[in-house]
């Protein structure tokens, strides 16, 4: 089961991949504004760490600090324009992940999934046009929700290869992410093409 959803995460990486290309050889420009960078950096962040399944604790570090902080920077530092935005994510998650900081990358995830329902309610108040940000926003949110709890269980010393919790979580965890994947595929236009 597991590597049947694994299989449908990396054809739909895969074809997030052919869509950018097709719409570059079609010359639409692609249009990365202050709202849609953290979704595009996401889609990047996956195929990166799809690529790197080993990794050393330095890297996993990294990739639990990251992901949190492309949400909290975004809301804290609005003012800014997004390529800062960016290098401030960058060196913030190695700090963090060089200082090892556990219980700051914890804190972050409750912070980021509160922010990103925040940002689903005020989306859902807009009109329709607008409405699709707040389905993106609640996608995140429990897809952090999954991240943060892999995190806990990361940490957790205990042997997790022979426990059916491991299997269960995992079937959970790429469920959400392939959902939050298509989320993203349906309104792949709007928020990257306008």
């Amino acid at each position: 089961m597991i590597f049947i959803l694994r299989l449908i995460f990396i054809c739909i990486l895969l074809l997030f991949i052919v869509r950018i290309f097709y719409y570059k050889k079609s010359r639409v420009q692609i249009n990365i504004n202050s709202n849609n960078y953290s979704i595009y950096l996401f889609l990047i962040y996956s195929n990166v760490d799809l690529i790197f399944v080993k990794r050393s604790l330095i890297l996993d570090l990294y990739y639990f600090s990251f992901l949190p902080l492309l949400f909290i920077i975004q809301f804290l530092a609005r003012r800014f324009k997004w390529g800062f935005q960016i290098f401030i994510v960058a060196i913030s998650s190695l700090i963090v992940s060089v200082l090892r900081v556990r219980e700051f990358i914890q804190l972050s995830y409750i912070i980021a999934i509160l922010i990103l329902l925040y940002y689903s309610i005020v989306s859902f108040q807009k009109s329709s046009k607008f409405r699709f940000w707040g389905y993106l926003y609640l996608s995140f949110a429990f897809f952090y929700f999954c991240v943060n709890l892999q995190f806990v269980l990361y940490n957790y010393s205990t042997n997790w290869i022979s426990s059916k919790i491991l299997y269960y979580y995992s079937v959970t965890y790429y469920t959400v992410l392939i959902s939050l994947l298509i989320i993203i595929h349906a309104y792949f236009r709007r928020l990257f093409f306008n």
